[in-house]
């Protein structure tokens, strides 16, 4: 095992001739490294603070502060929220009596609880103003849709007064127009 241990400073060898060297000094109980000509302290964790940090303000400390990035320097100062929770003020509530969709969120001022309702999301979505679907049958199971609406069988919303047009190829597999599934409905050709 190589010891560096010497009882002062004074007894360290030059530094220029062992740079990038550690040393111990008995006398100081400290650790020195040999750089540019030097003899440098190297510093115990007990001396570690932030008072050393060339970019750290510690003057005006008070409790309750975080350390915060002034664009040139870390300065002490009050954390945005304080507490750690949140405030009533810290949210918003939808103006909805009832949800729509969009949706709404209400505050009981007497029970201090928040109702969220979610927003109604239909599962037919009404068409524009002249569809244009095209219709074909690859096999019996299904009728695949094109255009103003897409994939298999889907479901369709028509408004009265607005105009549609199927293009079928759908030979030998029927397509009607019904209201209810399972009646029979008006065939289209």
């Amino acid at each position: 095992l190589y010891a560096n241990v010497y009882p002062t400073t004074g007894d360290l060898p030059s530094a220029s001739s062992y740079h990038g060297m550690f040393a111990h000094v008995h006398g100081t109980g400290k650790g020195y490294y040999a750089h540019a000509g030097a003899w440098v302290e190297l510093a115990n964790n007990s001396q570690l603070n932030l008072d050393g940090l060339s970019d750290v303000s510690t003057s005006g400390v008070s409790s309750g502060q975080v350390l915060k990035y002034n664009g040139t320097s870390w300065a002490p100062a009050a954390d945005a929220s304080g507490s750690g929770g949140i405030a009533l003020g810290d949210l918003s509530v939808g103006s909805e009596a009832a949800a729509s969709g969009d949706g709404g969120i209400a505050y009981n001022n007497s029970t201090g609880v928040f109702t969220y309702t979610p927003p109604v999301i239909a599962s037919e979505v009404p068409l524009p103003d002249d569809q244009i679907f095209t219709v074909t049958a690859p096999g019996s199971g299904a009728y695949t849709f094109a255009g103003g609406a897409t994939g298999n069988n889907p479901t369709l919303t028509l408004q009265r007064g607005k105009t549609y047009k199927f293009n079928l190829n759908a030979t030998g597999h029927p397509f009607r127009i019904q209201s209810t599934t399972g009646t029979s409905g008006t065939l289209v050709t």
